[in-house]
């Protein structure tokens, strides 16, 4: 485990970099193009609920993708970091609804707002390979939600990212969920199934 914990740590800084170049120089029509390249090629039904993500440290953008998936009758919701260890949980959002700083700062739905349960999840990432593997900060809240989900009922879990952030092979653990899909400013990458761990 303390070698996984290394290599994952040694490639956190090196991807971050590497996404904050590629967002300086085509966030905005990468975040336009992985919109139309979805929304052609996925059949979205409306009240489908989503699990977006408010961007952050040079993240690509959902939000062009999130208003097309709103125009066609889908509900979004934003995480909220219950605990430390512990799942996220999803409220309802919609474009004007007031948001709070939560964990880490990161703008979050008020408590009032509506607890969903996600169908499709957009995931961010720092890396990702072609077996679905996806490296993300190390608190681990998506791998507990994503297992939890699954557990519950069948949800699609697409990895949001710029195609410079795809590597050979993503380090992983017995704990790490895969991702169903990842969506770049290229293509929409496909993945093995994720059920196996």
């Amino acid at each position: 485990m303390g070698d996984l914990y290394h290599d994952k740590n040694s490639l956190r800084s090196a991807m971050e970099k590497l996404r904050c170049e590629a967002s300086a120089k085509s966030g905005s029509a990468a975040a336009r193009k992985i919109c139309r390249i979805l929304c052609g090629s996925i059949d979205i039904r409306p009240n489908t609920v989503v699990a977006s993500y408010h961007p952050q440290r040079c993240e690509i953008s959902p939000e062009p993708l999130i208003a097309a998936l709103r125009e066609r009758g889908c509900e979004i919701a934003l995480p909220v970091v219950i605990g430390k260890h512990q799942p996220l949980t999803f409220r309802a959002f919609s474009p004007g609804n007031a948001l709070a700083p939560g964990f880490g700062g990161i703008p979050e739905p008020l408590p009032q707002a509506e607890t969903l349960s996600p169908d499709l999840f957009l995931v961010p990432l720092l890396a990702f390979d072609r077996q679905g593997n996806r490296l993300g900060y190390g608190g681990g809240y998506y791998d507990r939600t994503l297992n939890l989900a699954r557990l519950c009922k069948r949800v699609l879990a697409i990895g949001l990212a710029y195609s410079c952030q795809e590597i050979e092979n993503v380090p992983h653990g017995s704990h790490d969920m895969r991702l169903d899909a990842v969506l770049t400013e290229k293509e929409l990458l496909r993945m093995p199934s994720s059920r196996d761990g």
